[in-house]
């Protein structure tokens, strides 16, 4: 039926969280652990109906790979997902958007975050990747740069080999 993370800190692990229902608060997930071959995820859904959802939490992966939230279709097609009013950094991508060749992601909303900039720990490549804004009822909105307020725009990159 899920889990309930409030309140915690967590590091030294790799895929620190990993479900597909999950409700994760006020929490602090930092200072990751990395190995050969490991893909450090702080907060990782697998994909499926959800919810799941990421709530105000800071959220850092030091390492150049591969997030601070993932949405992997590794499982089924992520849906009804909140990340929502978080401090997030790290990884390849902070976060990874949902979308992927199993399906069409929906309900994703990514609101309110705050995104620490490459070099002061945010992603390497950028703020979020796979994170189709056109699905039904994807929402990206009043996500900022933790550094000047600035928004942050999603990277819209050719999705169309998704299909």
């Amino acid at each position: 039926s899920g889990i309930t993370v409030q309140r915690v800190n967590i590091h030294t692990c790799d895929n620190c969280i990993q479900a597909t229902v999950a409700t994760i608060t006020d929490s602090y997930l930092h200072a990751p652990l990395y190995f050969d071959g490991a893909h450090v995820d702080m907060i990782l859904d697998e994909g499926g109906d959800g919810p799941f959802v990421v709530r105000h939490n800071t959220v850092i992966n030091t390492y150049g790979q591969t997030s601070a939230v993932a949405l992997f279709q590794d499982d089924a097609v992520v849906r009804n997902a909140t990340v929502e009013d978080n401090r997030l950094g790290g990884g390849g991508y902070t976060i990874y958007g949902g979308a992927r060749s199993r399906g069409q992601s929906s309900g994703i909303v990514v609101r309110g975050n705050r995104f620490l900039r490459a070099g002061s720990g945010g992603g390497v490549f950028g703020p979020v990747a796979y994170f189709e804004p056109s699905a039904p009822g994807n929402v990206w909105q009043d996500n900022v740069w933790d550094d000047d307020g600035q928004l942050v725009q999603p990277l819209l990159t050719n999705l169309a080999w998704l299909r």
